[in-house]
């Protein structure tokens, strides 16, 4: 559904025509390749595992560099250290795209940026692979990256570093 508002006006009667209706999406076509990727992804969480993996090759098709495809692959395995194996590869991928000097400009407020998220949600899959396998200091250095990254801790982290410094 194409708009082309010429005024406010015409927006907000637009918006008014909304209320109470479903929200229109946008077809998946008309979505870049990282776009489509991401919904595959999305889509994913709510299939089988099997299913899963088939949104995952063809995320994977369209953008290598998909991090969140990484993540659910991660998900999907019951052995941490073969889990790791895929977390680590969107870790990379993150590190490559937020490097350095882009992670220093925006630590404090890393969550508040939509596109450094799934980077995030890996570095947290990844920690708490580490603590599974008894990985402690790791997993610590892990989780004091993401609170140095976004201290507002959206993600929860600050209780998962507690309770890996009480069982050191």
């Amino acid at each position: 559904m194409e708009q082309n508002f010429q005024s406010e006006e015409e927006l907000q009667k637009f918006m008014e025509s909304l209320i109470g209706k479903e929200i229109p999406s946008f077809p998946f076509d008309s979505l870049d390749p990282k776009e489509q990727a991401k919904e595959l992804i999305m889509d994913a969480y709510d299939l089988s595992p099997v299913q899963a993996r088939v949104n995952i090759e063809q995320a994977l098709q369209l953008d290598i560099n998909c991090i969140d495809a990484y993540i659910l692959l991660g998900l999907l395995e019951s052995v941490p250290q073969i889990g790791m194996v895929f977390f680590e590869k969107g870790i990379a991928i993150g590190r490559s795209i937020f490097d350095k000097k882009y992670r220093a400009k925006h630590k404090g407020h890393f969550w508040g940026l939509h596109e450094t998220r799934p980077f995030m949600r890996c570095l947290q899959s990844y920690a708490e692979c580490l603590f599974a396998i008894w990985r402690v200091e790791e997993c610590v250095a892990i989780y004091e990256e993401l609170i140095e990254l976004n201290p507002n801790d959206s993600q929860g982290v600050v209780n998962q570093l507690m309770h890996c410094l009480i069982t050191v």
